[in-house]
């Protein structure tokens, strides 16, 4: 009888064990590996305006470019660490300007980019300086599927 008990415990243990085994594989799951560099087209909506952009992403430098409507085609912005910069068909409008980097749509863009990259998992609430956001990540490919700005009432979706 006492053998008995002690090779159930011995079992109910093992089992335990395993279980436990599984749910470490499944938290683990959720770390996958983000595209760091990568250039993708954003289909955008803000307020009742919709427009699509480039964005890029090389290392630490984040470049916005919009696409469509024509009136704003070809309006770049540029953020980096050490430097930040807004050009209009090859023109520079300014640089290192604070002031307007800081109201800007694509300032808050830049900076959640820069932030849901830093993070684990593909579904990402959190906030930066500009309020804030939601992010999707493709699993598969690990690039951005989604991203939605509360503050700035944008929202966008990446091919």
């Amino acid at each position: 009888m006492r053998k008995l008990s002690i090779l159930s415990i011995f079992f109910l243990f093992f089992l335990l064990f395993l279980n436990g085994c599984g749910n470490f594989k499944e938290k683990d799951n959720d770390y996958f590996e983000k595209k760091q560099d990568f250039s993708i087209s954003a289909n955008c909506k803000q307020n009742a305006s919709e427009y699509k952009m480039k964005i890029e992403k090389n290392g630490s430098q984040i470049k916005l470019t919009y696409l469509s409507p024509k009136y704003v085609s070809g309006l770049t912005f540029l953020f980096n660490t050490e430097t930040d910069n807004a050009s209009y068909a090859g023109l520079e409008i300014a640089k290192d300007s604070q002031t307007l980097f800081k109201a800007t749509t694509p300032a808050a863009i830049s900076k959640a980019i820069q932030d849901y990259m830093s993070r684990p998992g593909e579904n990402i609430e959190a906030t930066t300086e500009y309020g804030d956001y939601q992010a999707k990540i493709d699993k598969k490919s690990g690039l951005p599927k989604m991203l939605k700005l509360k503050n700035q009432n944008f929202s966008c979706s990446f091919d």
